[in-house]
């Protein structure tokens, strides 16, 4: 992806030479980078119809911490091409890469006042981000380089795989599950223009997501699901094409 990226700025440096402009204020690209992403208020629950009467099982998972590539891609308008306003809007997607695997010992309580032992399992793949932001570059003048800051709002998601093991020898193997939640975001970075088409920026963005519901059904109409919060850290280096 790095490589990609590298061959996208060299592309473009021959592509759009320093004495081309901007026209209508338009900007898209690629970014890649490093994430840090912390699941909090963790919860499984597992409500299992196989018996009569009431079958839940609940674990409370703790906090867990994962890191890792992450990448994707934004377009926006910035109004200082045209109308000398300090101020960008952006839709922005982001992918992160995650490995959290983990078993939970917990009881399932079934009808006649008895408990069976289960064994809870999770394993969290990725996390994701589609947000829409807006940015605010501090003037500096005519000097290439410009600090910004911002936030945004959007939704904010993971994806799980789900099992469960209960002590009568049943199996809860579930496929992937995936859901996302309300999501909000701060940042700031640097930008550098290489010329009028072409902008280089480093970012750290912190995004917040709470009250992520995962849940997978199986043919016995189990539901096994996960509730979780994510806090996510990103540092990332983009390539902006100005148009």
């Amino acid at each position: 992806m790095k490589k990609l990226m590298l061959v996208c700025v060299l592309a473009a440096g021959l592509l759009f030479p320093a004495a081309g402009e901007a026209a209508i204020g338009l900007y898209a690209g690629p970014k890649v980078g490093f994430s840090s992403t912390k699941l909090t208020n963790n919860s499984l629950d597992l409500d299992w119809k196989y018996y009569s009467g009431y079958n839940d099982a609940s674990a409370d998972m703790g906090d867990e911490s994962s890191s890792g590539f992450g990448g994707g891609f934004f377009v926006g308008y910035n109004f200082n091409t045209r109308f000398n306003i300090p101020f960008r809007v952006e839709f922005d997607t982001t992918f992160r890469i995650m490995d959290v695997d983990e078993w939970v010992n917990t009881d399932l309580w079934v009808s006649n006042f008895a408990y069976l032992p289960v064994n809870l399992h999770y394993e969290t793949t990725g996390s994701y981000s589609a947000m829409f932001n807006l940015w605010f570059d501090i003037p500096v003048g005519k000097f290439p380089v410009r600090p910004y800051v911002g936030g945004g709002i959007g939704a904010g998601g993971v994806t799980y795989d789900l099992d469960a093991n209960v002590g009568n020898g049943y199996i809860y193997d579930s496929e992937s599950g995936s859901d996302a939640a309300f999501a909000w975001m701060v940042g700031a970075g640097i930008s550098y223009d290489l010329n009028n088409l072409l902008t280089l920026d480093i970012g750290y963005r912190y995004t917040k997501a709470n009250d992520i519901e995962v849940e997978v059904i199986d043919a016995y109409d189990a539901s096994l699901k996960a509730n979780i919060s994510s806090k996510t850290h990103d540092i990332m280096l983009a390539v902006r094409f100005n148009f």
